[in-house]
């Protein structure tokens, strides 16, 4: 059993050893020096908090030693950035203990997870963080169609309708569109249309040009619709559009107009050159039956006549007037009245003439009745 004082010098002793031996080794080359200090990746800031499509986005990484946990001043930077499984364009830095990863959000990114990853080597260690940051789709702007009209012309002309974002977008916009027949069918007033539009990124406005087909009858005004569908990157505001043909034809189409009427004679009269006035018109003989106190005394022959003045034509092709013969000796009243209707290049009417007249002191009167007529244009 060693004394207790004896112990302490044993223990002395041993540390003598022991340094000596540290000291033997130092002399041989043999260098003891502590494990490489790791690098440790912080939380990431991002500015803005949230990327956006076609925004600056930057994400920053404060790096520390995992040892004296003071900023890593040294080291070597690796970073990837993608979007949907593609890789996106960015620029990095590291200095004064801050890794830094900047980029444009690009197109392809919207709606989609934004990944970006960043290494950091130092000493012959390494650390490597992932971020993820989800992209928020961009509104979608709304797509709308405005109404058209225009007069029919005598040949192929074309209606334009407007179509319009609501706002612009990086984005490529499309969307489809259809005519529709309503009161104008296809192909015989219009010729029917579909197809795709589509809008570059900040464009907010295209048109679209059905092709009305003309021609020299009249027909009231006409109507078909163009309907959109089929929205990308899009939303449909308005979808429907009203295109009106207008009516740029007389239901009376000007020339000259020869016919009978119920009494077998020929008729004949001119439609004015802007189909709105029926001039000139020439009756055929006009033969009456006559009657004294009631009583029926035989018949005569108006004669005929041609009228200087015009009657009007209504935008429907209706007309109707009166002329009143007087100041004709012994003619008390004398009244031709007609009313009729053209449809293109025929007219068909209702006529009657009514003549008071005193004969050797006797009142006479003279009707036709009710009779008709039908003309067509020669010319």
């Amino acid at each position: 059993m060693i004394p207790p004082r004896r112990t302490f010098l044993v223990t002395a002793l041993a540390g003598l050893v022991v340094a000596a031996a540290a000291a033997t080794a130092a002399a041989g080359g043999m260098v003891w020096a502590a494990a490489p200090a790791k690098p440790v990746i912080g939380a990431a800031t991002a500015v803005p908090a949230k990327p956006q499509a076609t925004k600056p986005f930057t994400i920053s990484f404060k790096v520390r030693s995992s040892t004296t946990h003071k900023p890593l001043t040294t080291g070597l930077m690796a970073s990837t950035a993608s979007a949907g499984g593609r890789a996106i364009a960015h620029k990095q830095s590291f200095r004064g203990g801050t890794a830094r990863v900047s980029l444009v959000v690009p197109v392809a990114a919207n709606g989609k997870p934004l990944r970006v990853t960043v290494t950091i080597r130092s000493g012959g260690q390494s650390a490597t963080k992932t971020v993820t940051y989800p992209v928020p789709a961009l509104p979608k702007p709304s797509a709308s169609i405005a109404g058209a009209s225009a007069p029919e012309g005598n040949a192929s002309s074309t209606l334009s309708f407007a179509l319009t974002l609501s706002a612009s977008t990086p984005l490529p916009v499309s969307v489809s569109y259809a005519t529709a027949n309503g009161t104008a069918t296809a192909p015989a007033d219009f010729t029917a249309a579909n197809g795709t539009v589509t809008f570059a990124p900040g464009e907010t406005s295209k048109t679209i040009q059905v092709t009305v087909v003309g021609d020299a009858v009249y027909e009231p005004d006409e109507t078909f619709t163009v309907g959109l569908s089929n929205p990308v990157n899009a939303t449909i505001g308005s979808g429907s559009a009203t295109g009106t043909i207008q009516n740029d034809d007389p239901v009376a189409q000007p020339g000259h107009y020869v016919g009978k009427d119920s009494q077998n004679e020929t008729w004949s009269f001119d439609v004015t050159p802007d189909g709105r006035g029926l001039a000139n018109l020439t009756s055929g003989q006009i033969n009456m039956s006559c009657s004294y106190a009631g009583q029926t005394v035989g018949s005569t022959s108006g004669g005929n006549f041609q009228l200087k003045s015009v009657f009007p034509i209504a935008q429907d092709g209706s007309f109707s007037g009166s002329v009143n013969f007087t100041g004709e000796p012994d003619t008390t009243s004398d009244v031709f009245t007609i009313a009729g209707k053209f449809t293109n290049n025929t007219m068909s009417a209702s006529w009657s003439e009514k003549w008071s007249f005193t004969y050797q002191g006797y009142p006479i009167d003279c009707v036709t009745g009710d009779q008709t007529l039908t003309a067509t244009r020669t010319g």
